[in-house]
């Protein structure tokens, strides 16, 4: 189970996730990163406030296809890095 699955179970399904963020993102776009099993880098800031317990933001950053499952620490800066853009 991915990283932004879990945190979509965890906080109600997709459209309570959608309503948390604030309308900043459509319940439909929610379930699409379900489905791809990995949410959009620029929501991490948003969504680390949703996070269950025991997870972290480097979570969701291991399950994008460039970050290599949670590969080295200077793939996930890179990651954190085009997140903030």
């Amino acid at each position: 189970m991915s990283a932004i699955e879990k945190l979509v179970e965890f906080n109600g399904g997709p459209v309570a996730v959608a309503r948390a963020l604030g309308g900043a993102v459509a319940y439909q776009e929610v379930q699409r990163w379900v489905k791809r099993g990995y949410g959009a880098p620029k929501h991490f800031q948003r969504l680390a406030t949703l996070l269950p317990p025991g997870m972290t933001i480097n979570d969701l950053f291991a399950d994008m296809p460039d970050a290599g499952g949670g590969s080295s620490r200077k793939t996930c800066s890179a990651a954190h890095e085009r997140a903030a853009v």
